[in-house]
C-alpha cells in the first residue's frame, strides 16, 4: 500500500498494487467499481493495468482500518463505536446488494476511517465483487 498526492485533485490517495496472475479482474467489474458513489464506500478513483500488475487508486483514509485502530490503541471497541461501524457497513452492503453484487472480504481490515471519523467499506480490489446467479 502506498500513499500519494494526486496531481489532479491535490488530495491524498492510497494506491494498492497486485500482480495480475493471482488477481485477474474483468473490465466490466473494474468499470462498475469506479462508478460506485456512496457515503459509506471508499471511492475508487482509478485503475491502472499493465501486463503484470493492476494498480487501484482510491480515497485515502487517514485513520486507517478499524483493525489498525484497535491494534494501536490496544483497547476493545465500545458499544457506540461498534454500532456506528455496523450501521455504516450494513448500509454500504445494502447498496452493493441493490447492484446485484457482493463484497467477499468484509472484515475489520477492510473497514476504514477518514479524518472526519466517517466509516467506509473498502478494498474491493482484493475481493472483487461477483454477480449473483
Amino acid at each position: 500500500m502506498y500513499k500519494a498526492l494526486s496531481r489532479i485533485t491535490d488530495k491524498l490517495v492510497s494506491i494498492k498494487v497486485f500482480s495480475l496472475p493471482t488477481n485477474f479482474y474483468h473490465e466490466e467489474d473494474l468499470e462498475l467499481l469506479k462508478t460506485i458513489e456512496h457515503p459509506f464506500i471508499d471511492k475508487l478513483i482509478d485503475v491502472y493495468v499493465d501486463n503484470q500488475q493492476i494498480w487501484f487508486v482510491r480515497d485515502y483514509s487517514q485513520l486507517g482500518s478499524i483493525a489498525d485502530i484497535m491494534k494501536i490503541t490496544q483497547a476493545p471497541l465500545n458499544e457506540p463505536e461498534i454500532s456506528c461501524i455496523c450501521y455504516s457497513t450494513l448500509y454500504a452492503l445494502d447498496y452493493i446488494h441493490t447492484l446485484n453484487k457482493v463484497h467477499k472480504g468484509v472484515k475489520l481490515n477492510n473497514i476504514t476511517v477518514n479524518s472526519s471519523g466517517q466509516i467506509k467499506l473498502s478494498d474491493f480490489g482484493t475481493f472483487i465483487v461477483n454477480t449473483w446467479a
